[in-house]
């Protein structure tokens, strides 16, 4: 267990390894900003550093999976680069809720990527 920036951890990855990447999530436009940003660029740019990391541990050796936000734009099929994405249909019920148009509030849905090392 380390408390450096993920970019400073490559060097610590072995064959072998499990490597598990859960950045704050990917914004549907860069006026959004999601719940919980962490006070993190959540550019594009960030997200494909992040993409860039996961290719670098999976030539290490390492079985490297990444989890993030879908929001259906192909950004992430299109830098999958072979590897396998799975998608899962999720509920955010903590701090992410939705007012209805009766002013009530529900839980949100969402879609969210598992690119997994192949």
């Amino acid at each position: 267990v380390t408390s450096l920036d993920f970019s400073d951890t490559l060097n610590n990855i072995e064959k072998n390894s499990y490597t598990f990447l859960d950045p704050p999530y990917r914004s549907a436009s860069s006026e959004e900003k999601t719940y919980a940003d962490y006070g993190t660029n959540l550019e594009d740019s960030f997200q494909e550093t992040v993409i860039d990391f996961f290719m670098k541990a999976k030539e290490k050796g390492s079985y490297t999976l990444l989890s993030n936000r879908d929001w259906g734009d192909g950004f992430f099929e299109d830098r999958s680069k072979g590897n396998k994405v799975e998608y899962f249909e999720v509920t955010y019920t903590v701090g992410r809720k939705k007012e209805n148009a009766n002013g009530d509030y529900s839980a949100k849905k969402a879609r969210e990527i598992l690119m997994v090392s192949e």
